[in-house]
């Protein structure tokens, strides 16, 4: 079998950001970015090849978040087979992988907090990862329309045994964090801009639910959009690029928006004004919390996961061999936000145009305002805990949003060296 690799030349010094800093003559801040180079954008390297391969090539490309591009872009294949609703079982399956990937993905944030629940939950998210089909790193359980299989019901049985435990701990350890913990967190900051989440149709807070909602700070009117429309509503203002300053179009406005744990909550929110008060450590916490919820639900009904229900794996029709020609856009809401994969196939089902928007390059100018704002009121020098909770707070899919507290290595350079 003919074995082709993809190979990016780039190192990232797990415990460093680089932030690029525009100065006036004078010396005054005028612009700060924060390195995105060292995520590059494989959209181009992926046009040409069959849509097909592309989710498995992309969870490769980025080890820290395998499951959430394993699900969008089996997403994006769903809707160009014409695949609108995915039978119960498989929908239920694809639930389990990615309340497993929260729990693995976010449980290392609580290492300094409580080490032995940090530990619990991670082999707590292994276990049902495995349950669901994915007993490595690296996931295969999606396929265009469904799922490979059911989930493996001995696991279940250990993850229902396990899971009790496992919430009364995460109520003792997060629970006061949520309510009101001076020290659970990172900044969170003032945000003019809109707040982005999945939901299902009927508005609720749903990540795997096939729509957006899009809130302002304050306001109790939400945006609504299918997956389908996402770009008639959002446009990179410097396409292809590592950072592409996504814009959202409200009223032939563009706006700045952000997604992640935060804007989660202003979405879900009952009063989103509440929002800019919490911190990244507030939302998170709610998080795991609500996937906890979530996981007790799916546990709960073992009939709609394994085979002794006999609930249909792959919907009517399903052909991954036989894509539409058009466009297929497959979002995720996952431990950082929103992830968003659109692939446009031609009639032999071939690339022509590929997509893949990152939480991390979607905060990516929200990052940037507040690196601006830590920057301007505290100097370079007096500023590094402002800018180690900027960085948290948006969380960037790169090792150094996980540094021990006062261990980020910020690096600074110039944004324009010839000038």
């Amino acid at each position: 079998m003919a074995r082709e690799t993809l190979q990016l030349d780039e190192f990232v010094d797990p415990f460093e950001a680089t932030l690029t800093v525009d100065r006036a003559p004078d010396g005054t801040i005028q612009d700060v970015a924060f390195d995105l180079s060292g995520l590059p954008r494989v959209d181009s390297m992926l046009v040409g090849r069959a849509a097909v391969e592309v989710p498995d090539v992309v969870k490769r490309l980025c080890g820290i978040c395998p499951v959430v591009h394993h699900l969008a872009g089996v997403a994006a294949l769903d809707a160009l087979c014409g695949v609108e609703v995915v039978p119960p079982t498989a929908a239920a399956i694809r639930r389990l992988l990615n309340v497993g990937s929260i729990f693995d993905t976010i449980a290392p944030k609580y290492f300094s907090v409580d080490q032995a629940f940090a530990i619990e939950l991670k082999k707590f998210g292994k276990l049902l990862l495995a349950a669901a089909g994915c007993p490595g790193h690296f996931p295969d359980v999606a396929i265009p329309g469904g799922v490979r299989g059911y989930a493996d019901a001995e696991k279940l049985d250990a993850a229902s045994v396990q899971l009790p435990q496992i919430r009364d701990k995460a109520q003792a350890v997060l629970g006061g964090i949520v309510d009101d913990d001076p020290d659970a967190g990172t900044y969170s900051g003032a945000f003019a801009g809109y707040n982005l989440a999945a939901v299902n149709r009927d508005g609720d807070l749903d990540a795997l639910g096939g729509w957006v909602a899009a809130r302002r700070e304050a306001s109790p009117e939400k945006i609504m959009f299918p997956a389908a429309q996402w770009h008639e509503y959002v446009s990179e203002t410097v396409p292809g690029a590592a950072a592409p300053r996504p814009v959202i179009t409200v009223g032939q406005v563009d706006e700045q928006y952000r997604v992640g744990p935060i804007a989660r909550t202003a979405v879900g929110a009952e009063n989103s004004a509440t929002a800019n008060s919490y911190s990244v450590g507030q939302a998170q916490a709610q998080l795991v919390l609500d996937a906890l919820d979530e996981a007790a639900e799916l546990l709960a009904q073992p009939e709609l996961l394994t085979e002794s229900g006999g609930g249909q794996l792959v919907a009517d029709g399903a052909d991954a061999q036989r894509l539409a020609e058009g466009t297929g856009i497959g979002i995720i809401d996952g431990p950082r936000g929103l992830l968003v994969h659109s692939y446009t196939a031609d009639h032999s089902g071939q690339l022509i145009d590929c997509q893949i928007l990152t939480p991390t390059a979607q905060n990516e100018p929200w990052l940037a305002s507040m690196l601006r704002a830590s920057l301007v009121t505290h100097g370079s020098n007096d500023g590094h805990t402002a800018i180690e909770e900027s960085i948290r707070a948006a969380d960037p899919c790169l090792p150094v949003s996980s540094a021990p507290q006062g261990h980020m290595n910020v690096r600074f350079a110039q944004m324009n060296p010839e000038d």
